[in-house]
Protein backbone atom coordinates (compact mmCIF):
# COMPACT_ATOMS: atom_id res chain seq x y z
CA UNK A 1 0.00 0.00 0.00
CA UNK A 2 2.92 2.59 0.91
CA UNK A 3 4.11 1.94 -2.62
CA UNK A 4 0.75 2.95 -4.17
CA UNK A 5 1.02 5.77 -2.39
CA UNK A 6 3.99 7.13 -3.30
CA UNK A 7 3.30 6.77 -6.84
CA UNK A 8 0.13 8.31 -6.84
CA UNK A 9 1.94 11.65 -5.43
CA UNK A 10 4.47 11.27 -8.01
CA UNK A 11 1.90 11.51 -10.98
CA UNK A 12 0.30 14.67 -9.47
CA UNK A 13 2.72 17.43 -9.71
CA UNK A 14 1.78 20.04 -7.72
CA UNK A 15 4.43 22.56 -5.76
CA UNK A 16 2.27 21.98 -2.26
CA UNK A 17 2.77 18.51 -2.14
CA UNK A 18 6.27 18.79 -3.51
CA UNK A 19 6.92 20.97 -0.16
CA UNK A 20 5.13 18.77 2.22
CA UNK A 21 7.30 15.84 0.72
CA UNK A 22 10.53 17.95 1.24
CA UNK A 23 9.39 17.81 4.77
CA UNK A 24 8.78 14.45 5.20
CA UNK A 25 11.80 13.50 3.57
CA UNK A 26 13.82 16.02 5.60
CA UNK A 27 12.48 14.12 8.64
CA UNK A 28 13.64 11.07 7.42
CA UNK A 29 16.54 9.41 8.03
CA UNK A 30 19.02 10.11 4.58
CA UNK A 31 21.52 7.28 5.51
CA UNK A 32 18.19 4.81 4.32
CA UNK A 33 18.40 4.09 0.80
CA UNK A 34 14.82 4.77 -0.35
CA UNK A 35 15.51 8.46 1.24
CA UNK A 36 17.89 8.80 -1.38
CA UNK A 37 16.01 7.22 -4.11
CA UNK A 38 12.83 9.84 -2.79
CA UNK A 39 15.13 12.85 -3.04
CA UNK A 40 16.54 11.94 -6.52
CA UNK A 41 12.91 11.60 -7.73
CA UNK A 42 12.14 14.62 -6.45
CA UNK A 43 14.71 16.28 -8.03
CA UNK A 44 14.07 14.87 -11.78
CA UNK A 45 11.07 15.88 -10.94
CA UNK A 46 11.69 19.32 -10.45
CA UNK A 47 14.14 19.11 -13.03
CA UNK A 48 11.68 18.22 -15.69
CA UNK A 49 8.91 20.73 -14.71
CA UNK A 50 11.36 23.30 -14.94
CA UNK A 51 12.45 22.64 -18.38
CA UNK A 52 8.82 22.10 -19.54
CA UNK A 53 7.64 25.50 -18.10
CA UNK A 54 10.37 27.00 -19.66
CA UNK A 55 9.87 25.71 -22.84
CA UNK A 56 5.97 27.00 -22.59
CA UNK A 57 7.13 30.72 -21.07
CA UNK A 58 9.45 30.82 -24.40
CA UNK A 59 7.11 30.31 -26.85
CA UNK A 60 4.60 32.33 -25.42
CA UNK A 61 7.33 35.31 -25.37
CA UNK A 62 8.15 34.76 -29.10
CA UNK A 63 5.06 35.12 -30.33
CA UNK A 64 4.04 37.86 -28.15
CA UNK A 65 7.67 39.75 -29.58
CA UNK A 66 6.45 38.87 -33.16
CA UNK A 67 2.88 40.22 -32.55
CA UNK A 68 4.58 43.32 -31.20
CA UNK A 69 7.74 44.67 -33.52
CA UNK A 70 7.62 42.21 -36.11
CA UNK A 71 10.50 40.20 -35.11
CA UNK A 72 9.59 36.62 -35.21
CA UNK A 73 12.25 33.86 -34.19
CA UNK A 74 12.80 30.91 -36.50
CA UNK A 75 10.12 27.81 -36.29
CA UNK A 76 7.24 30.58 -35.47
CA UNK A 77 4.48 29.86 -37.01
CA UNK A 78 2.56 33.37 -37.45
CA UNK A 79 -0.72 34.29 -39.25
CA UNK A 80 0.59 37.29 -41.44
CA UNK A 81 -1.83 38.74 -44.64
CA UNK A 82 -0.46 35.37 -46.95
CA UNK A 83 -1.75 33.46 -44.04
CA UNK A 84 0.10 31.18 -41.54
CA UNK A 85 3.59 30.93 -42.57
CA UNK A 86 6.78 29.24 -40.65
CA UNK A 87 9.29 32.10 -40.42
CA UNK A 88 12.25 30.24 -41.72
CA UNK A 89 15.13 31.74 -43.85
CA UNK A 90 12.99 30.71 -47.32
CA UNK A 91 9.82 31.73 -46.72
CA UNK A 92 11.25 35.35 -45.33
CA UNK A 93 13.08 35.55 -48.35
CA UNK A 94 10.42 34.80 -50.36
CA UNK A 95 8.03 37.19 -49.14
CA UNK A 96 10.61 39.95 -49.40
CA UNK A 97 11.16 40.41 -45.76
CA UNK A 98 14.00 40.41 -43.91
CA UNK A 99 16.31 37.59 -42.49
CA UNK A 100 18.63 38.01 -39.90
CA UNK A 101 21.33 35.19 -40.08
CA UNK A 102 22.82 35.59 -36.91
CA UNK A 103 20.23 35.85 -35.05
CA UNK A 104 18.02 33.33 -36.88
CA UNK A 105 14.70 36.02 -37.02
CA UNK A 106 12.59 37.48 -39.83
CA UNK A 107 11.83 40.90 -39.26
CA UNK A 108 7.87 41.23 -40.97
CA UNK A 109 7.92 45.40 -41.43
Amino acid sequence: MKYIDQMDFLTNINFFYIIAYMKIVKKADFLNIMSKAKIITLLLLLFMCYFTLKIAVMKFINTDVCLDSGLCAENLEVNTEYGLIKINKENCLKYNWKWDEKKKHCNLN
